[in-house]
């Protein structure tokens, strides 16, 4: 088997053994973040597998390959921009589960 093929194989267990986050009811920003964490486990095996493309064409290239360009190109996509996304509205859910808790503190403490 070679190198890629191992990668390969090994891409599919990793992805596989994943465990793919539900939420039930009304989520927060917990349940929120879990997929981020998810999307980064996701992105990190798939940039491992990106990396061992990367060594496998400079291995065969008839010239130099920046392979730089093969380090976690998924997880450069996502970051600042779906993770970002995730995190602002997990900073959503919980800031508006705060504003309905302390409304109603207020309340009970108003009788």
């Amino acid at each position: 088997m070679s190198r890629l093929e191992s990668a390969h194989h090994a891409l599919v267990a990793r992805l596989a053994a994943l465990r793919v986050p539900h939420i039930v009811g009304e989520p927060d920003g917990a349940d929120i973040r879990t997929l981020a964490d998810h999307m980064i486990e996701v992105a990190d095996g798939i940039d491992a597998y990106i990396e061992a493309i990367g060594r496998e064409l400079a291995a065969n290239a008839p010239c130099s390959v920046d392979v730089a360009l093969f380090q976690r190109p998924l997880f450069a996509a996502i970051d600042g921009n779906a993770l970002f996304e995730a995190h602002r509205i997990a900073d959503r859910l919980d800031a508006d589960r705060h504003d309905l808790m302390s409304a109603a503190l207020r309340r009970t403490a108003g009788r």
